[in-house]
């Protein structure tokens, strides 16, 4: 079996332009991706560490470096996995001609909720922790992901709203610059009743 699996990883598999891609190689890429995702889980985990005795505003900034060291660490991850196993970058016209060619088909959505989401962080336009309006839909932002935004409403549930939705349309971020929210409840009382009493027990 040794034997064999050296064979294996000796094998080419596919081509990529010029370049033979061999079963050990893949394997390298998929080590060299694991311990990047390891690496970038553990930096985030240490910034979310660091930031909660920070202040909100500080909370958010730390929020915004450790998404932006996370792409970071992976993209860099990637370009290291593409030379390790030998590949030429001048090949790489036709990774984005397939790229391209998938957006086509059906990845502009994919795409342009990334663009947005790396465009949200950048801009702190809305951060975890804060209280928007989006349409119908009144919450808290609780994590800012990739493809979509997590925003939790005072009934408990969590919508996952694409992060495209909070560049191309309307959004109220109550606490973008003051923390200070007004909440209205509204009720009913009879029209009998004294009002100075329903003030009095409505405070």
């Amino acid at each position: 079996w040794y034997l064999r699996v050296l064979a294996l990883s000796d094998a080419t598999l596919f081509s990529v332009g010029e370049t033979p891609v061999t079963g050990g190689d893949i394997v390298r890429v998929l080590i060299i991706l694991g311990i990047a995702f390891l690496l970038s889980r553990g930096v985030r985990h240490a910034i979310r560490r660091f930031s909660q005795s920070e202040s909100s505003g500080t909370q958010a900034s730390l929020y915004t470096v450790g998404r932006l060291t996370h792409y970071s660490i992976i993209i860099i991850a990637v370009f290291i996995a593409l030379s390790s196993i030998g590949l030429d970058f001048s090949n790489l016209a036709l990774v984005a001609g397939a790229l391209s060619v998938g957006i086509g088909f059906g990845l502009q959505k994919v795409v342009s909720n990334f663009i947005s989401g790396m465009i949200i962080l950048l801009d702190e336009s809305i951060k975890p922790g804060d209280t928007i309006t989006l349409g119908e839909t009144f919450g808290w932002i609780r994590e800012l992901r990739a493809r979509f935004v997590s925003v939790v409403t005072r009934d408990g549930r969590e919508y996952l709203i694409p992060n495209e939705d909070f560049i191309t349309t309307q959004v109220i971020n109550w606490s973008f610059s003051d923390n200070f929210v007004r909440l209205d409840v509204p009720f009913g009382v009879s029209y009998d009743s004294d009002p100075h009493q329903v003030i009095e027990i409505a405070v």
